[in-house]
């Protein structure tokens, strides 16, 4: 019976010494092996968020600010730098929010862009995480504590995708459609041409009713003290709402943007309503817009930060 414990100790051990080698090889030797696509932008994003000097405007969400800004429209009507972090939803709210903590100054416009406020403050994909952040090391920080558990489960498989791209020798090729690195600007915009929706009808059959979680609530009221601590000012902004025959009613928003306001310590400086457009006005997903929809996505927030600097109430 001893012997064989002592065989299966020197098995499990044997096992954990040659994953730890594997993973050490992939991420300092192979990684990265997904350069070229669409969550490689979260490296040239950072760099121009710590590039940039104070005041400057931090966008923070997921891809639908990513699809759905032009920021430097935005920089140009503002008299600010842009930066638009909006990376793909399934890294979830904290993963975003932890990005803009990177370079938060006096003077700076963190402006939070959320589609939804019930997180639970989990990576919700953590598999996608490792896609993102792959060996830029100096950039691991925006993975939160709690979320090391997971990302390490998902790690095999992580490891397994970057193996199979460097065997096949296909690791960090470019796609020729919007979900490529090159498709982002230097501010973090994606632009690749979106002229139409693409998506069908049954993409909007099943909207979402907006709620907040304590969790988000917290967390947010925690960011806004971090950015007053730094000189900045967070401010809560509208996000793209399809507008249709299966929309909810302009009233439910309007609503839900009252909660919210009571809840948070920072201003929303939108009416979420105001983000509601036609179907046609999305691209490929009830988050991205089309070109169109960008501008006047764009020229409503435009609107939002006038109005909110003149002091006017929604």
């Amino acid at each position: 019976m001893k012997r064989f414990f002592y065989k299966l100790v020197i098995y499990i051990l044997a096992t954990a010494l040659v994953y730890s080698i594997i993973t050490i090889s992939v991420i300092t030797v192979i990684s990265p092996q997904y350069s070229g696509g669409y969550q490689a932008s979260f490296e040239d994003k950072l760099n121009r968020l710590e590039s940039l000097d104070s005041p400057k405007i931090i966008l923070v969400g997921n891809s639908n600010l990513a699809f759905g800004m032009d920021s430097k429209m935005l920089s140009e009507k503002m008299g600010m730098p842009v930066v638009n972090l909006g990376l793909h939803g399934d890294l979830g709210n904290v993963f975003h929010e932890n990005m803009a903590k990177l370079n938060i100054g006096q003077g700076d416009l963190v402006i939070v862009c959320h589609s939804d406020y019930d997180d639970t403050g989990k990576i919700i994909n953590p598999a996608m995480a490792w896609i993102t952040i792959e060996n830029h090391y100096d950039h691991w920080g925006v993975i939160s504590p709690s979320d090391i558990p997971d990302m390490a489960v998902s790690m095999p498989k992580y490891i397994e995708r970057a193996l199979g791209l460097y065997v096949e020798r296909k690791g960090n090729l470019e796609t020729e459609d919007a979900y490529c690195r090159s498709a982002f600007n230097e501010y973090g915009d994606n632009v690749y041409p979106r002229p139409e929706r693409i998506c069908s009808i049954e993409e909007f059959t099943d909207p979402k009713v907006p709620e907040y979680s304590v969790e988000c609530v917290s967390r947010l009221n925690d960011l806004n003290g971090y950015c007053e601590a730094y000189g900045a000012t967070m401010l809560v902004a509208g996000c793209p709402i399809a507008d249709g025959e299966y929309s909810l009613d302009t009233e439910v928003y309007k609503d839900f943007r009252k909660e919210l306001d009571e809840e948070l310590d920072c201003t929303i400086i939108s009416d979420f309503s105001d983000y509601m457009y036609d179907y046609d006005y999305f691209y490929d997903s009830p988050l991205h817009l089309t070109d169109y929809g960008v501008k006047m996505r764009t020229e409503q927030l435009i609107e939002d930060l006038e109005r909110w600097k003149a002091g006017i109430p929604i």
